[in-house]
């Protein structure tokens, strides 16, 4: 699962890319994409702003391309409570949060995750390789080789995941 404004520098097409050739991803999991104001991918997307809709109508093309709309959820989270609320419920299915963004400061998302359960992937360039140290979860700056494979590692052992969740609450 992914929660992210549409920002380029977020990554969300690298990390739907790595879902989308991924044969193994698909058949073990279902991408869920969190963000505001966008209620279906494959809808008009005129509502958001051009910057925005530039980031989604390449992803939008590759679902497509990929034969993956039934594969890939979008949902719209109007506020922090609805979001932790979703954070909780998807934790409870053994789900993985990723952010897959390039360079990331701080990392509030996936501290938020983090505490509600889920069991976090998160990019090593920032804040979120020194909060997340301990448990050593980190990606790379290639989006489509490793974060895809510590998917693919934790989303299908349920030890780990167990052991990153229970790891989290305790952080």
């Amino acid at each position: 699962m992914l929660s992210s404004r549409l920002d380029e520098k977020k990554n969300l097409t690298g990390a739907v890319e790595a879902y989308a050739f991924s044969k193994e991803l698909q058949d073990k999991a279902n991408l869920a994409l969190f963000i505001r104001g966008v209620n279906d991918l494959c809808s008009d997307l005129s509502c958001l702003q051009d910057k925005e809709r530039d980031i989604l109508e390449p992803i939008v093309k590759l679902i497509e391309e990929q034969n993956i709309r039934d594969k890939v959820f979008c949902f719209n989270i109007g506020s922090q409570g609805e979001l932790a609320a979703a954070y909780r419920y998807f934790a409870g299915l053994g789900s993985v949060f990723a952010l897959t963004a390039f360079y990331e400061p701080f990392g509030l998302a996936p501290i938020e995750a983090a505490a509600c359960g889920l069991a976090v992937v998160a990019t090593k360039n920032g804040g979120p390789s020194e909060i997340f140290k301990a448990r050593r979860l980190r990606s790379t700056r290639r989006p489509l080789r490793r974060p895809k494979h510590r998917r693919r590692t934790i989303g299908g052992d349920r030890k780990i995941r167990r052991a990153f969740r229970v790891g989290a609450r305790t952080r």
